[in-house]
């Protein structure tokens, strides 16, 4: 078989077993914390399978990755992170080895974010964010993206359970391996002063009407200094270049409905809380998630502008979290499958990439 045929095949037996998960922890009691373990590291080493031993035609940046092993300069690299472990890893094993080592750290470090955050949902948590559509391309294609992002997780995570020291090292490890992830990040810091969520709605569609109206990132990225520090050099290299002419810009309705889908739920979700400590720290989730995509809104008019994208989709697994109690959502658990099944179902053939 194909790497595509295992890719899928994998993901079609998460989602069976996530089924069946979700109707026997609505029907009967929470699952234990070891049976999410065993689950997650039986499908984080799954993963770490098919993107690790993909051929190296899978993926349009994959080459890419592949010279960055066998020709690295550390002194040249734009993320210094990912060039180091690239060179530390060539010490020891082959490219093969590499795409492996670098396939593990994604699916491992995701694995471990939901562990932190809640054990005894950490397998339908891990199944979300695999159901989405950026979960392949982060493990094939922007795979420092992807380091990044789970990196970023489990810092915002380990932050909310107060172990301050390791999470600065993950948000610092993350920034290494892509830099462009400070800015979920600045978004998550600024979070923990704003109380009123109908601030960052007015925020969220403004950036709608700005971005409907021709107005991007590019045009303001000169004036504010943390945009033109982490993202200009690379905005800038995204700008009317004739080889990414077949990437069409400009307004996306599909990925403004699409965000907007999660965040109407998210603001249902948000209200139906009763313990006011919780519903403080899902607004946090809300909130970054809300000016996360209203930066993807802006950058409508650069190139793979889908890659800013993920840093407002890799949320939505914490937006769903809510539902797994059974307590406030009966059948919550149940609903969050489906959806996710049917996300990727819908998405599967339509903008995924390989």
């Amino acid at each position: 078989m194909d790497y595509q045929n295992y890719y899928l095949i994998t993901y079609l037996f998460s989602a069976f077993i996530a089924l069946f998960f979700a109707i026997d922890y609505s029907l009967k009691n929470n699952k234990g914390v070891n049976s999410n373990i065993i689950l997650v590291l039986f499908f984080v080493f799954s993963y770490t399978l098919v993107f690790g031993f993909r051929e190296y035609s899978i993926g349009s940046d994959t080459t890419m990755y592949l010279d960055a092993f066998k020709y690295n300069t550390i002194q040249d690299a734009k993320d210094v992170g990912f060039a180091v472990l690239a060179k530390a890893v060539s010490f020891f094993t082959n490219e093969r080895g590499y795409f492996i080592i670098i396939a593990f750290l994604y699916t491992s470090i995701l694995g471990l974010a939901f562990y932190y955050f809640e054990k005894t949902k950490m397998y339908l948590l891990f199944f979300t964010f695999t159901s989405m559509f950026f979960f392949e391309s982060f493990g094939i294609n922007v795979v420092r993206h992807g380091l990044a992002s789970v990196l970023l997780l489990l810092s915002i995570v380990l932050f909310l359970n107060k172990k301050n020291i390791k999470a600065s090292i993950a948000i610092l490890l993350a920034v290494s391996f892509h830099a462009s992830i400070v800015t979920p990040f600045l978004f998550w810091l600024v979070t923990k002063k704003i109380t009123s969520i109908r601030f960052v709605f007015a925020i969220f569609f403004g950036t709608i009407v700005l971005s409907y109206l021709g107005f991007g990132i590019n045009s303001i990225t000169d004036v504010i200094p943390v945009l033109n520090m982490f993202f200009k050099d690379r905005f800038d290299s995204y700008f009317d270049m004739p080889d990414w002419l077949d990437y069409t810009i400009g307004f996306k309705l599909s990925f403004v409905l699409f965000n907007l889908f999660f965040a109407i739920l998210g603001y249902k979700i948000h209200n139906n809380f009763s313990d006011l400590i919780e519903q403080k720290k899902y607004l946090r989730f809300l909130n970054s998630y809300l000016l996360s995509s209203s930066f993807f809104f802006m950058s409508f008019y650069v190139a793979f502008s889908d890659r800013v994208g993920a840093l407002s989709w890799i949320f939505i697994p914490f937006l769903l979290e809510p539902l797994l109690d059974k307590q406030r959502y009966k059948y919550g658990a149940i609903v969050s499958v489906v959806l996710c099944f049917f996300i990727f179902v819908f998405f599967y053939n339509t903008i995924r990439t390989v």
